[in-house]
Order: C-alpha cells, then structure tokens, then sequence
C-alpha cells in the first residue's frame, strides 16, 4: 500500500478520535437547555397548563413524591391544583447536570399563596420549597419525571401562614 495513502485514513481517524462525544455532548447540551427552558415555561404559565402539551409525551408519567406514577392527566390535575393555589411560581434553578438521556436540577421553588391548597385558605404569604427534579427526555420531549419537593417544609410554611405565625 502507498504510504500516502495511509497519511488521509490516519488524519481522518484522528479526526474522528478528536470528535469522540461530541454529538452526545450536544444532546445532553441540548436537554440541559431544555430542562432550564421548561421550568421557564412553568414561571410563565400564570396558570395556563399549556407548557404541559408543549413538553410531555402523551405517554409520560411523573413519580413526584410518590413511588406510584402519575400518568399525564393526574399530572395535569397535580398542576391545576399548584398553580391555582401558587400563579406566580418561580423555580430558581441552582444547578443542572445531565447524563444519557436524564437532566437533575436543584432548585428552590418560590410562591405566593393565592389560592386554596392542602385545605388551607389563601393566606397572600411568600413562601420558599427546595426540590430536586429528575426529567428523562426523548426527542426532545419530557417522557418521564421523577420529583422529591419538600412537603413538610411547604406544609408548616402554609400552617404558620393560616394561624398567623409567619
């Protein structure tokens, strides 16, 4: 074989070797994106669930404190019910890390209760929610969720709220 031959197959080699994970960088670049921009949608919905028919599968189920799965239209109630009580829902997203096709986000979840919720009366209070979110994407859609917001932590923010402890 002509040495020169050799010289464009090892540059090309090389080249590929240099790219290595590039196109699975840019999708886990790309569902990183995806993940702050659906949090954004959230924040900006002021109560709409139309983020829900932007982002989920029709297939999509969430487990969201809870081993047992929601399927969509439980998830679409779940959220009914937040946003009705908390509109102006902010998450500020403290970290994002992603591997395959999962995205986890840190985040504190800001809100005003403005609506009924667990039973208790709008008290017009702030309040701040840690929660940590695991989103599985597929097409860039969300197939599945997985969520850990802290309850106990919502709910005596709501109790001190309605007895006037706050």
């Amino acid at each position: 074989m002509n040495k020169y031959r050799i010289v464009p197959l090892a540059v090309v080699a090389l080249a590929v070797l240099a790219c290595g994970d590039r196109p699975q960088v840019a999708i886990l670049e790309a569902n990183k994106t995806s993940a702050r921009q659906f949090f954004r949608d959230i924040d900006e919905s002021r109560g709409s669930l139309e983020f829900i028919d932007n982002w989920m599968t029709p297939d999509f189920q969430s487990h969201f404190n809870n081993p047992d799965a929601m399927d969509l239209a439980a998830y679409r109630q779940f959220m009914s019910d937040a946003l009705n009580a908390f509109p102006d829902m902010r998450h500020d997203i403290h970290y994002v890390v992603a591997e395959n096709d999962l995205v986890a986000l840190g985040i504190t979840l800001h809100m005003v209760h403005t609506g009924e919720y667990l039973g208790v009366a709008p008290t017009g209070q702030s309040m701040a929610v840690e929660e940590i979110v695991v989103l599985k994407f597929a097409n860039g859609k969300i197939v599945e969720e997985w969520g850990v917001l802290d309850f106990a932590a919502l709910q005596q923010q709501l109790e001190a709220a309605a007895t006037g402890e706050l």
